[in-house]
C-alpha cells in the first residue's frame, strides 16, 4: 500500500446529499457523485494521515475484522485520478 499523505483538494465544492456527496472540480468542470464510503475516504484525505491510516479508520468506523487496505488503496488512487486529491 502506498504510504503517501493523500490531501483533498480545497478547491473542490463539496455538498452532502443524501447517499454520499456531489462533488464539483470548477478546474476541470467536472462533477463526482461520492457514495458514503468514497465520501468518507474524502474526508479522511487531510494530508496528515497516510492510507494505510485511513484504511484502519475504516475498519473502526464499519466495525470490521480487517482493515480494508486494498480497498482503501484503490479508493485512494481513484480520487488521486479524478483530481479530487493530491499527496500532501
Amino acid at each position: 500500500m502506498t504510504e503517501g499523505r493523500p490531501r483533498r483538494r480545497e478547491s473542490l465544492d463539496v455538498n452532502p446529499v443524501e447517499d454520499g456527496y456531489v462533488v464539483y472540480d470548477a478546474a476541470r468542470d467536472r462533477e463526482h457523485y461520492l457514495n458514503h464510503t468514497a465520501a468518507l475516504v474524502l474526508e479522511w484525505c487531510d494530508g496528515e494521515r497516510t492510507t494505510a491510516e485511513i484504511a484502519r479508520q475504516m475498519q473502526e468506523a464499519f466495525a470490521l475484522d480487517d482493515a480494508p487496505e486494498d480497498e482503501t488503496a484503490w479508493c485512494v488512487s481513484q480520487l488521486r485520478v479524478e483530481g479530487l486529491v493530491t499527496d500532501g
